[in-house]
């Protein structure tokens, strides 16, 4: 709650876990505490979701795939998307620049931006209703 009360008011929160039922677990304490923090969740992204094999092309589920949606699903928050691993996420974090920015016709890359897009769309209605709320007042 602390860190609540210094953040002052937020947009809202991104849970991000990964497709193990122990992160899932977490995933769904963080929910309950945004709504018992009464900050607004925009949703739930799986990370490290499947992996494509960079010999054959295939997709590897390493870690299961879909309990971040089932989380969302259970929960009634939105599910924005999953994110593949993808060893060059890692090697241009290190590198300190944006993967998407630098890799955007890679189908992770498309994952990041989907998401965004959504991000994007929940602040800016988020926005627009305090405006109109403030207006109002």
């Amino acid at each position: 709650m602390t860190t609540i009360d210094l953040l002052g008011r937020v947009s809202g929160a991104v849970i991000v876990t990964t497709p193990q039922e122990v992160a899932l677990l977490d995933s769904r304490k963080s929910v309950t505490f945004c709504k018992d923090s009464e900050v607004p969740i925009i949703g739930i992204v799986e990370n490290m979701s499947g992996l494509e094999c960079p010999h054959c092309h295939s997709h590897i589920d390493v870690f299961r795939k879909g309990g971040g949606e089932a989380s969302a699903l259970d929960m009634g928050v939105p599910f924005l998307g999953r994110i593949p691993l993808d060893p060059d996420v890692v090697t241009q974090s290190d590198a300190g620049e944006p993967f998407a920015l630098f890799n955007s016709d890679s189908p992770t890359a498309e994952a990041y931006h989907r998401i965004a897009d959504q991000v994007e769309s929940f602040c800016k209605k988020s926005d627009t209703l305090l405006k109109a709320v403030l207006r109002k007042g």
